[in-house]
C-alpha cells in the first residue's frame, strides 16, 4: 500500500512544476529539431510567464488537457485556457500575493500573445492576408487590435468565445493552411 501512495502523493504534489516541466519538454523537441518559429517563441513566452507563477497548483484537469496530447502544442493549449476563462488552471486563481496578482496580468496579455503569434505565423506565409483569409476571426482580431487597444480592455479586444474557439480549432492544422498559403 505504501508503495502506491507514495507516488500518488508525489504526482499530486508536482502538477505546479510539471506544467513547466511540460512546456520545457516541448522546448527541448523544438531544440532538437533546431525549429525557431512561431510556436517555439510562443513556448519561450508561456515559459518565462509560468516561471513567475510556479508556485500556484495546476489541477490535474489542466495538466491532462494542456500537457498530454501527444498532437497538440502545450504552449498553444495553455494560451487557449489562459485566453478563453471558461475552466481553471490553477486550484485556486484568486489572492493578493504577486502569484495571483501576475496570473491576472497574464491573463490580461494572453490576448496580445495571441496576435502576436498569429502574426508571426502569417509572416511565414507567401500571400499576407492568407492567414486572415484561412481562419475565420483573425482579421477582426487583429482591427481591434490595432484600432482599439487603447481603448478598451483586452477582454473585451480578444472577441467573442465562440470566434476564438474557431480561431484555435483553425490552429490545429496550421501546417497545412500554411502549405496552402504557399502554394498559390
Amino acid at each position: 500500500m505504501k508503495k502506491l501512495l507514495i507516488p500518488l502523493l508525489i504526482i499530486s504534489n508536482t502538477y505546479a512544476s510539471s506544467l513547466l516541466h511540460c512546456l520545457g519538454s516541448e522546448e527541448n523537441y523544438y531544440a532538437k529539431k533546431k525549429y525557431t518559429g512561431p510556436v517555439y517563441r510562443l513556448n519561450q513566452d508561456m515559459i518565462e510567464e509560468m516561471t513567475s507563477i510556479s508556485n500556484l497548483e495546476v489541477t490535474p484537469e489542466a495538466y491532462k488537457r494542456i500537457c498530454s496530447s501527444s498532437k497538440r502544442s502545450p504552449s498553444l493549449l495553455l494560451l487557449k485556457e489562459l485566453i478563453i476563462r471558461d475552466r481553471k488552471i490553477f486550484k485556486k486563481e484568486e489572492g493578493s500575493d504577486f502569484q495571483y496578482v501576475h496570473l491576472n496580468a497574464v491573463r490580461d496579455r494572453a490576448g496580445i500573445m495571441l496576435v502576436k503569434f498569429l502574426s508571426s505565423v502569417q509572416s511565414l506565409a507567401k500571400d499576407p492576408k492568407c492567414i486572415e483569409k484561412n481562419i475565420p476571426g483573425v482579421k477582426p482580431l487583429f482591427q481591434r487590435y490595432l484600432y482599439l487597444e487603447e481603448e478598451l480592455s483586452s477582454k473585451k479586444i480578444i472577441g467573442e468565445k465562440a470566434d476564438l474557439e474557431i480561431i484555435f480549432d483553425k490552429l490545429e492544422s496550421i501546417d497545412e493552411i500554411l502549405k496552402k498559403c504557399n502554394n498559390y
